[in-house]
């Protein structure tokens, strides 16, 4: 059952980024972009890890896609990269100060960093906010089933990924006003 699902999550996926952005520079690297997350997600899902061999090239073909597209705006994925590795960093480093224990992987910290260097910095928050609130919904529900209590330890990573997809879908519009106001002047309005 796994293969046929990738395949036509993949192909549904594909499709609806090209209804939603057209033929265009940026459908390129979201063609790409969004194989590399479903890749991860179900990765994460059946092992627990995002692997580095896809985590740091997809920020760095980020970066790159950024300096080279016409479309998008290298500061902005800088920033990105730089705010979404950098939350998640100090969340975890928090986290192990207090706790004596990992709370967040390193792959989630890469993951975000590489969906902030595709996506820009002001879908940070956005995927920040959507995933927590997915991934803790979905974890309690889990907890629940499996009697497994709320220091079940699940993947974050699919949590991450779709938020990034909600962020292509629609997320954007949601973020430019949230982000305008509570900085009204820092984003500008489409």
């Amino acid at each position: 059952m796994r293969y046929p699902l990738v395949e036509f999550l993949m192909g549904l996926t594909f499709a609806s980024l090209f209804l939603q952005v057209g033929f265009s520079w940026i459908l390129i690297e979201y063609l790409i972009f969004s194989f590399g997350l479903i890749v991860v997600a179900f990765i994460d899902l059946d092992h627990m890890i995002l692997p580095d061999i896809f985590t740091w090239p997809g920020m760095g073909l980020g970066l790159l896609g950024a300096a080279i597209n016409p479309e998008r705006s290298f500061l902005d994925s800088l920033g990105g990269a730089a705010l979404g590795f950098g939350f998640l960093y100090s969340i975890a480093s928090i986290y192990m100060l207090i706790r004596k224990e990992e709370g967040m992987g390193g792959g989630d910290i890469k993951l975000l960093g590489w969906i902030g260097a595709v996506l820009g910095w002001k879908s940070t928050p956005f995927v920040i906010l959507a995933s927590s609130i997915i991934g803790s919904i979905i974890g309690i529900i889990l907890a629940i089933r499996t009697k497994g209590g709320l220091k079940s330890t699940i993947p974050f990573g699919p949590y991450l990924v779709i938020a990034a997809f909600a962020y292509i879908f629609g997320g954007e519009a949601i973020s430019r006003w949230y982000l305008s106001f509570f900085l009204p002047g820092l984003v500008p309005s489409h």
